[in-house]
C-alpha cells in the first residue's frame, strides 16, 4: 500500500516554490503601506474588496485617490457612483489633479481650461476612467454587469452598493445572485471589484482607533457579497469618533482583514494622512499587523 503520510515541511516547501515560480498577478494600490500587506505588493486580480465606513469618514475621497493612481498608471477603471453626482466627483478629482483647494481648483478651471484639460489628460482621466452615476435614472445591477462585460476594466468601484436598483421582489435572492455574478466575472475578466458601503450601525464600542473594527452586523448593506468578499477594509477617523490628540487629527485609519468576514480580533492597521482641502490621502508610515 502506497505511503499516504505527508511531510508538512515538504508540503510547505512545494507551495513556497510554486508561489516563487508563479507569483500572483496583482494590482498595486496608491498606498505602499497597504500594498505591503499583500503577497506580491498589491491586491490579487479576481478579488472582491469590501470597503466600509460611517458617514463623513471620507471613503469616497479615499477611493478617488486610489482611482487617480490607477489611471495615471494606465489601468482601466470604471466608477459607479450611486450617491454622489458627476459634478461633485469631477470637482474632487480636479482638486486632486491640480493639488488645490475647492475654490482655487474651480477658478483654475474657469481661467485656463486648456491647461486644466492637459493636466487631466496626463492623469489618464479621459483615456482610462469611466464614471456612471444615478442622476438620470437609478443604475441597475443588470446595467453594471453589461457595462463590465463590454469594457473589461482592470478595476471596478461601486460606491453605495446598497443603492443598486433591483426588482425589489426578493432582496435576499438578488443579493445572492449579485454575489454569484462577482464570483464568476472577476475570474473571467481578471477584474478587481471594490464595493463601498456606508455602515448603518454606530460603532459605539470604539474607544481608540485600534479598537475592534466593525463586524458582520454592521455590513448588512452589502448582503451576501459581504459574506463572500475576499478582503475587507474598514475606514475610520479618530477625530470623528472621539476626542483625539493633535497628531491623530486629519488621519484615516484602515482596519484590514485579508480574508472573508469573520470575527478575528487582530486585523492589520494602516494609517493615512488626510488633507481636507485638496482631498489628498497619503501614508503616515505606520503599518503591520497588531499581534
Amino acid at each position: 500500500m502506497e505511503n499516504i503520510i505527508v511531510n508538512p515541511f515538504e508540503q510547505y516547501q512545494e507551495v513556497e516554490d510554486h508561489l516563487f515560480k508563479n507569483p500572483p498577478k496583482v494590482l498595486p494600490t496608491f498606498s505602499p503601506a497597504l500594498n505591503k500587506q499583500f503577497i506580491g505588493g498589491g491586491i490579487e486580480l479576481a478579488n472582491t474588496i469590501l470597503i466600509g465606513a460611517k458617514y463623513g469618514v471620507g471613503k469616497t475621497y479615499f477611493i478617488l485617490n486610489w482611482i487617480l493612481d490607477l489611471i495615471r498608471n494606465k489601468y482601466k477603471v470604471i466608477f459607479f457612483s450611486l450617491d454622489m453626482d458627476f459634478v461633485k466627483i469631477f470637482e474632487r478629482l480636479l482638486r486632486l489633479v491640480l493639488d488645490l483647494g475647492k475654490e482655487e481648483a474651480k477658478n483654475q478651471w474657469k481661467a485656463d481650461k486648456e491647461f486644466t484639460k492637459e493636466k487631466l489628460t496626463r492623469a489618464g482621466y479621459f483615456d482610462y476612467l469611466k464614471i456612471y452615476t444615478n442622476e438620470k435614472r437609478v443604475i441597475s445591477f443588470k446595467e453594471i454587469s453589461y457595462i463590465c462585460n463590454d469594457e473589461k476594466p482592470d478595476m471596478v468601484f461601486v460606491d453605495h452598493f446598497d443603492k443598486v436598483a433591483g426588482t425589489g421582489h426578493n432582496l435576499y435572492q438578488e443579493s445572492k445572485q449579485i454575489s454569484e455574478y462577482f464570483r464568476q466575472k472577476k475570474k473571467e475578466m481578471n477584474t478587481i471589484f471594490a464595493i463601498l458601503i456606508q455602515l448603518k450601525k454606530m460603532d459605539s464600542h470604539r474607544k481608540t482607533p485600534n479598537a475592534i473594527p466593525p463586524g458582520k452586523d454592521e455590513y448588512k448593506g452589502a448582503g451576501q457579497i459581504g459574506e463572500d468578499a475576499d478582503v475587507m477594509l474598514s475606514l475610520s477617523r479618530p477625530d470623528i469618533d472621539e476626542e483625539c490628540s493633535q497628531d491623530r487629527k486629519r488621519m484615516i485609519v484602515g482596519a484590514l482583514r485579508k480574508n472573508r468576514l469573520n470575527d478575528e480580533p487582530d486585523p492589520g492597521y494602516i494609517f493615512w494622512n488626510y488633507d481636507p482641502t485638496t482631498t489628498r490621502v497619503w501614508d503616515v508610515g505606520r503599518m503591520g499587523f497588531n499581534k
